[in-house]
């Protein structure tokens, strides 16, 4: 709260001040400096309007970006925490290896693929599949097995938020 006190205190004295180009981007600007300024949720902006990636179900995304740029951005974010397995720009296919790790005392692995395609002029279509297991012993005790953790929506929404912040855009609430 104290790193942000600064912002509150400008974003005041705006307000206070009767900015109106401050008072524009709540209003559309059509109050004079004089009228207290009325939000009406019809003229205010969503921000959805402006660079956000849209989230079309738990695992589809759509991302105001021509293919590349979010090719490119994708390739930096699962570049730094997987070994890539396959890349294929030409088809959109990207797949990880399986990757291990311990967490809140399991040991886990998984395995990102992504399926990148061109929708219309400025728009990509991102698939995003997360397999995530959890090492589990046999029920014989012979051994150890991979069973499904059930967990994955942590992961997609990690690499869709890099991937956001990376090409500029607004974090989609998943």
């Amino acid at each position: 709260m104290l790193r942000s006190q600064p912002l509150l205190k400008v974003i005041f004295i705006l307000l206070i001040a009767g900015c109106a180009q401050f008072k524009g981007l709540f209003s559309g600007g059509n109050e004079s400096p004089d009228q207290p300024m009325n939000v009406k949720s019809s003229e205010a902006k969503e921000p959805q309007d402006v660079h956000s990636v849209k989230v079309v179900d738990e695992v589809t995304f759509m991302i105001p970006s021509e293919k590349t740029k979010v090719w490119n951005a994708l390739l930096d974010v699962l570049g730094k925490n997987y070994n890539i397995l396959v890349l294929d720009e030409k088809s959109g296919v990207i797949s990880t290896d399986w990757d291990s790790f311990y967490l809140e005392g399991q040991t886990l692995r998984n395995k990102v693929s992504v399926r990148v395609s061109q929708q219309d002029e400025g728009t990509t279509k991102v698939l995003l599949a997360n397999n995530e297991e959890v090492l589990k012993e046999k029920a014989s005790n012979s051994g150890y097995i991979w069973l499904p953790s059930g967990e994955k929506k942590a992961e997609i929404k990690r690499i869709v938020k890099n991937t956001a912040t990376i090409l500029g855009h607004i974090v989609p609430e998943m």
